[in-house]
């Protein structure tokens, strides 16, 4: 499995690729960690490159979610697809988190502005 992370002020994005399995879930905790250190709480998952998705990592995607949301932020997944696709409907995912097609539409409104503050 390949990671990438692109962070932007309070928002990030994590592409995945490949089959995220147990040797590479701890890493993916890992670094999901250090962007919640970086302040980053709202976060879009770009699954498009996943091929397989294990119980464990759906956990992590699982607990990434909840975080997001204490931290009154959202996490956002893009791109899930094929036997990825079909993990989130066994297990229900995809009616708990917000599923996009791709990037540009997962990040229409995402994060959301603030209102300037007027006095």
């Amino acid at each position: 499995m390949n990671m990438q992370v692109e962070r932007l002020g309070d928002f990030c994005a994590v592409l995945l690729t490949g089959r995220l399995e147990p040797p590479h879930v701890e890493a993916l905790e890992q670094q999901l960690a250090s962007v919640y250190d970086l302040g980053c709480k709202w976060l879009l998952f770009d699954l498009s490159g996943l091929d397989y998705l294990g119980s464990l990592g759906l956990r992590v995607f699982v607990a990434a979610a909840k975080r997001a949301k204490l931290l009154e932020g959202e996490a956002r997944f893009c791109g899930v697809h094929g036997l990825v696709k079909q993990v989130f409907d066994l297990t229900r995912l995809s009616e708990q988190v917000p599923l996009f097609d791709n990037r540009f539409e997962a990040m229409k409104g995402f994060p959301p502005t603030e209102s300037p503050v007027t006095h």
